[in-house]
């Protein structure tokens, strides 16, 4: 009967005190505070379990880890267990290396804003011995009897603060600071690995980090549904660190602590194990793991926080922190090839302004704005330290692309993509001319800069079309092809304005506002700067051909040259003054765009091998373009070699290349039918493609708006063809 009534008493205890389900309490961190005595805690001391308090000594506080039906409460490595295989009324408790028996389970069961703490193995709770609360009272199991000597209070410490606010970070290793968490391959596919490896700024190397109930989330920049994972979700020694889907399991929350030395620790969910550098490698590629806590440099971290906040493109100041109104620039306008890049005092000409274009993620293009092809280059493309920044063509290579990042405090630091060294002014200088280079990063403000938005002068974009360019300061004068000669290197000069052809310039934009200024002596003769001198030349491809028009501060066009870096400059006001380059605006660089709408007289002359030997040079300024016969009728071959072809006409292609004279090509016909067995127009047509791809082998280019000419005079031809009837 004696044993009925305990039985009975036994089910109403459980049925008054539910178990709590593992969902209510959280895993996490705590101190366990007795109910005889707030102040006293369950502390762990040399295996041993017993009452303490905060100077006592020992363990105090405790890792509680859900399994999904009960709880393991955990000191280190090692979990709450019993001394004994027997459970029975005051079997000592103690802690023993975790594992999965049932000794190390325990039910948590709420009453009344406590806890009893009762093992699964048989109905006891734990409690303090003979309800003392001295210091080391000795912790043991006993029958429930509801007295406080069995209830304890759970205080959470792990979500008092938040050590790491959300944001996103570069985590560095503390045991070798170049390398950086990373991953591999740069790939985000669920169960790509985590790794250490070299710092390169890439995106595959920043981590978003968020706080949520207490524990930390980590997920790549490169997709924020992917988090930082515990391969299977295995808590042990060796276990993967990776990346996985969000699935909002306990293999993707982290603990992070902060160490005395402002490092930061990284721990699994139940606080047990550390992320920890596989053997503790400086090497680039060192493997990340879970490891029980050693305290060593190798589960230390750096958090360094890197917000990515992209730059639209556009006109930018680069401002040294150094000294005020220094800024990245070029010391003079002459933004060219090779042009050294220097601080300098910012001022309102585009020399010391940068035209930033981004080209992926936050890697950046940044040109002078000055001249948007040439843009901010390490030399030679070297990745050492103290290699010389310049300008330099833009041609696409890492040399010339930047990765610009925000730092936490609004300056930037501007990274090269191809030597991962850093934008820096060299020895920290700030006078006018100081030099700018690549450097390690140090962390400096040589290397930090503020990048304020800013407005530049545009390029002038004028309708193409042809153009009297005149003098601002004497508008009854023009720029003139000296003599109206088409000879490379002919001086260009002022002259009173008379609407010819050496007056007249063809304006052809070639895109963002650069424009070959062709003569209409020659369309493939352009304007072209010679060291301090224009002049006219063939057509080549060099910028010294291409031109920008550049209103300046009075509002006034110049031109400027984008292989100089110089501009159009009139010497003098007279006839004959010389035109020639200037690296500095003044007055003497202004002209007036005057749209001609006239139309020009030119003269020319037909010639073949019935003229002889030709004296191209006494001929090339007398006329204005030539149309050479290139042969006659339909081809035919003797001994390997076209009896009709011209015999002069290959030279007199060559000499009018060489004299820059305008030129097309005919054929003299015979045809009298259009197709058929009498010398039809159709043989004939296939005879002239034959001659103009010999004529291209010798440089060929016919350039009269008409290029080809089809020469019908023969008498016997005029009237068997007629008028109607086309080869």
């Amino acid at each position: 009967m004696k044993k009925i009534k305990l039985f009975l008493l036994f089910i109403l205890v459980m049925l008054i005190i539910p178990n709590v389900n593992a969902a209510e309490i959280k895993t996490g961190t705590y101190k366990i505070h007795s109910a005889l005595d707030d102040s006293k805690l369950l502390v762990e001391k040399n295996g041993n379990i017993e009452l303490g308090d905060e100077n006592s000594g020992g363990i105090t506080t405790w890792n509680i880890v859900s399994n999904g039906s009960s709880f393991y409460i955990r000191s280190n490595n090692a979990s709450l267990d019993v001394d004994s295989k027997s459970i029975i009324t005051g079997t000592n408790v103690i802690t023993k290396t975790s594992g999965n028996n049932n000794t190390q389970q325990w039910n948590l069961v709420y009453e009344s804003g406590y806890y009893y703490i009762r093992s699964i193995a048989g109905n006891f709770n734990i409690d303090a011995k003979g309800g003392l609360t001295s210091v080391g009272t000795n912790i043991q199991l006993y029958t429930p009897n509801g007295s406080n000597a069995q209830k304890w209070k759970l205080e959470r410490i792990d979500e008092k603060q938040q050590v790491l606010k959300n944001g996103t970070y570069i985590i560095k290793a503390k045991n070798n600071t170049d390398n950086v968490i990373d991953l591999s391959g740069g790939k985000t596919a669920s169960s790509t690995n985590v790794q250490m490896y070299t710092n390169n700024y890439s995106w595959a190397q920043l981590w978003n980090i968020r706080y949520e109930n207490g524990y930390y989330i980590i997920s790549s920049y490169l997709d924020n549904n992917k988090i930082v994972d515990i391969s299977g979700g295995i808590l042990s020694g060796g276990s993967n660190i990776q990346l996985f889907q969000a699935n909002g399991t306990n293999a993707q929350k982290w603990l992070i602590e902060k160490n005395e030395d402002n490092t930061y620790s990284l721990s699994s969910y139940d606080g047990l194990w550390k992320v920890d550098i596989s053997g503790g490698s400086k090497n680039s590629g060192a493997n990340l793991q879970l490891y029980q806590t050693n305290g060593t440099a190798a589960q230390q971290f750096i958090f360094e926080e890197n917000p990515i906040e992209l730059l639209e493109n556009g006109y930018y100041n680069i401002d040294s922190i150094l000294k005020e109104n220094m800024v990245v620039g070029i010391n003079n306008s002459q933004a060219i090839n090779q042009k050294n890049v220097v601080l300098t005092k910012k001022t309102d000409f585009n020399y010391t302004k940068w035209y930033i274009k981004r080209i992926k993620q936050d890697i950046y293009t940044i040109a002078n704005a000055g001249n948007k092809k040439k843009v901010l280059d390490v030399v030679g493309g070297n990745t050492a330290s103290g290699t010389n920044v310049q300008l330099f063509q833009t041609n696409g290579t890492v040399a010339q692309q930047w990765i610009i990042r925000k730092n936490s405090n609004g300056t930037y630091t501007i990274i090269g993509n191809g030597s991962k060294k850093v934008l820096d002014v060299s020895g920290g200088h700030s006078n006018d001319g100081t030099n700018i280079q690549i450097y390690i990063s140090n962390n400096t403000i040589s290397q930090k800069f503020n990048i304020t938005s800013t407005t530049a002068k545009e390029y002038e974009t004028p309708d193409n079309g042809k153009y009297v360019i005149k003098s601002n300061l004497s508008q009854d004068k023009a720029i003139d092809v000296a003599g109206g000669k088409k000879d490379n290197n002919t001086n260009t000069q002022l002259y009173s304005a008379n609407n010819t052809a050496s007056q007249i310039w063809k304006l052809e934009n070639t895109g963002e506002g650069e424009y070959l200024i062709r003569s209409m002596l020659n369309p493939k003769i352009v304007l072209t700067a010679e060291s301090s001198n224009v002049v006219t030349k063939k057509y080549n491809g060099s910028d010294n051909q291409k031109w920008c028009f550049l209103k300046n501060n009075s509002g006034k066009m110049t031109m400027y040259n984008l292989g100089t870096g110089k501009f159009l400059n009139i010497d003098g006001n007279s006839n004959g003054s010389n035109v020639s380059l200037s690296t500095t605006q003044s007055n003497k660089n202004e002209v007036v765009l005057s749209s001609f709408t006239g139309s020009l007289r030119y003269r020319g002359i037909d010639v073949s091998a019935h003229n002889g030997n030709i004296d191209w040079a006494s001929l090339r300024n007398k006329v204005d373009f030539v149309v050479i016969r290139a042969g006659i009728s339909g081809e035919v071959v003797s001994n390997g070699n076209d009896i009709y072809q011209d015999t002069k006409f290959l030279d007199n292609v060559k000499a009018c290349e060489q004299y820059n004279i305008p030129y097309a090509y005919y054929l003299y016909s015979y045809a009298k039918t259009v197709d058929g067995y009498d010398n039809p127009a159709s043989g004939e047509a296939r005879h002239m493609i034959n001659l103009i791809n010999k004529a291209k082998d010798v440089g060929g280019n016919p350039n009269l708006s008409v290029p080809i000419y089809y020469d019908q005079e023969d008498k016997m031809t005029y009237n068997a063809v007629g008028y109607d009837s086309t080869a």
